[in-house]
């Protein structure tokens, strides 16, 4: 059961996985900011 536990613990901490895990999650963040500000800016105007 060890083996396995490693093994995923370094394949989560590759730069690249990071990488790929990370970009998802900003981009959606930063998309979901810009929503509700335009969402915002609508409603005020």
């Amino acid at each position: 059961m060890i083996w396995p536990l490693k093994l995923h613990q370094h394949f989560i901490s590759a730069p690249i996985v990071q990488c790929f895990v990370m970009l998802p999650l900003y981009v959606l963040r930063s998309f979901d900011f810009k929503v509700l500000k335009n969402i915002k800016l609508g409603r005020s105007s």
